[in-house]
C-alpha cells in the first residue's frame, strides 16, 4: 500500500532569501538598487526571478509570508522548480511589473511611487493598510487574503493573460475571464 508522503518525508524548496535592496547578487540594475534604496523600500526578494521589494517599516512577518506565497503560486508542487517557465518569463520583468509592500500611503502617493515609476514597470501593491499590519504579530488570515488577492491579479494581468490572452486576457472583453466578471456584476460582485 502507498501512503500519502508526511511532513518528515517531504521535502521542501529553501526559502527565498530577502536581501538589502542594494545587494548586487540581485538582478537590477544600479539605478533601480538606487531608487529603492532612496525610497526607503530597502528588502527585496526575487522567487524565480520576479521582484517584491518592502519598504523598511514592513515588518519582516509579512515580508516573508508575501514572498512564500509568490514563490507558491509560481511552484504549486513545490519541487523548487517553476511550474510554467514561460509564465515566469513575463513575470520576471520588472520594467513591466512589480511587487510593491509601501507602508504609509501618504509616504508611497507623494515619494515612493513617483521616483519609482521612473526606472520600474507597473507596481502591484500589497499595503500596510490592506493588511492591518500589527508591528509584533504575524499576518492574520485578512492579511494573507490580501496577499494571495494582490499576487493572484499580478500573476493574471502582467503574465497569464499575455500567455493566454483568450482566457485571461484583460485587454478587452472578450476573454473568458473578462466575460464572467461582466457576467457576475450586480450578482455577486
Amino acid at each position: 500500500s502507498t501512503s500519502a508522503p508526511t511532513s518528515a518525508s517531504r521535502s521542501f524548496p529553501t526559502p527565498i532569501p530577502i536581501l538589502d535592496c542594494r545587494d548586487v547578487s540581485l538582478d537590477l540594475t544600479a539605478r533601480q538598487r538606487a531608487a529603492l534604496e532612496a525610497t526607503g523600500m530597502s528588502r527585496c526578494a526575487m522567487p524565480f526571478g520576479v521582484l517584491l521589494a518592502a519598504d523598511d517599516r514592513m515588518p519582516e512577518p509579512y515580508v516573508r509570508q508575501a514572498v512564500a506565497v509568490l514563490a507558491e503560486m509560481l511552484d504549486v508542487d513545490l519541487n523548487g522548480v517553476a511550474d510554467d517557465p514561460e509564465l515566469v518569463a513575463l513575470l520576471r520583468n520588472h520594467d513591466t511589473a512589480w511587487l510593491a509592500m509601501p507602508t504609509d500611503p501618504d509616504d508611497w502617493e507623494r515619494d515612493q511611487l513617483p521616483r519609482l515609476e521612473r526606472v520600474l514597470g507597473y507596481d502591484i501593491i500589497i499595503p500596510a493598510w490592506w493588511l492591518d499590519v500589527q508591528d509584533d504579530g504575524e499576518p492574520d488570515e485578512r492579511g494573507r487574503a490580501v496577499m494571495v488577492e494582490e499576487i493572484h491579479h499580478f500573476i493574471t494581468q502582467f503574465g497569464l493573460s499575455r500567455l493566454h490572452p483568450k482566457v485571461f486576457g484583460v485587454d478587452d472583453w472578450n476573454s473568458v475571464i473578462a466575460r464572467e466578471t461582466q457576467r457576475a456584476e450586480c450578482d455577486f460582485w
